[in-house]
């Protein structure tokens, strides 16, 4: 009869330690590095309308990133949730990058664990809708500051990689307005808010229209 081995745990040393949460560190902030790498772009000119907007979004996005580092230090890895905003005026579109990074609701965390229990259904998780209010985002959101516009049911595929569950839908408007805020809605009407993201105004009109990419990815790992 064999005796039960007993695992073995190795404690890792402060070097080690200091590795890894640099490394951490450095998987969430690589995307908000890419969105900073647009200002060194020699071929950019200055006057870029698209270049103006990634850079004054980046308070946005820095303030995202901090709340992302801040919940983790406390928070076993959790599904992240990301904003990619692209701007179509006729026929010409301006690839705006990446906008914000979160904010996942608690109803939205709450309705896909009614899903589970067959409650709700997780698929409705595709409504994309938009308004005008800059007011920053919290967990606690169950609506858009000042919602405009009509909702608009998004494509639903797998993103870059199996993990990554991924939306996109283009919303128009009919007359001029400042847009500054998204919102991943279960419903066409009312529904559950399950992620808000403010972002830098974006001025559309009737001739113009926003494509909206939101993409939520869970980590595997223990």
């Amino acid at each position: 009869m064999q005796k039960n081995s007993t695992q073995v745990i190795e404690t890792p040393t402060a070097a080690q330690v200091l590795a890894i949460e640099r490394k951490l560190k450095g998987e969430r902030l690589e995307m908000f590095q890419e969105a900073f790498d647009v200002l060194h772009e020699e071929k950019q000119a200055e006057s870029d309308s698209v270049v103006k907007w990634r850079i004054e979004n980046l308070a946005y996005l820095y303030r995202g990133f901090k709340r992302v580092d801040r919940e983790t230090r406390v928070k076993d890895s959790r599904p992240a949730g990301v904003l990619h905003i692209k701007l179509n005026q006729g026929d010409v579109k301006h690839d705006l990058g990446l906008a914000s990074v979160n904010v996942v609701t608690t109803a939205g965390v709450n309705y896909v664990i009614d899903a589970f229990q067959n409650l709700v259904e997780v698929e409705n998780l595709k409504y994309h809708g938009s308004g005008t209010s800059n007011t920053a985002e919290a967990v606690g959101d169950t609506a858009l500051g000042v919602e405009v516009g009509t909702r608009v049911a998004g494509t639903q595929i797998e993103g870059a990689s199996e993990n990554i569950y991924q939306t996109v839908a283009t919303l128009t408007y009919g007359s001029s307005l400042s847009i500054t805020e998204h919102g991943l809605f279960s419903a066409s009407t009312a529904g559950t808010l399950f992620d808000r993201s403010v972002f830098t105004a974006i001025a559309v009109d009737a001739s113009t229209g926003i494509e909206f990419t939101y993409e939520w990815t869970l980590q595997a790992g223990g």
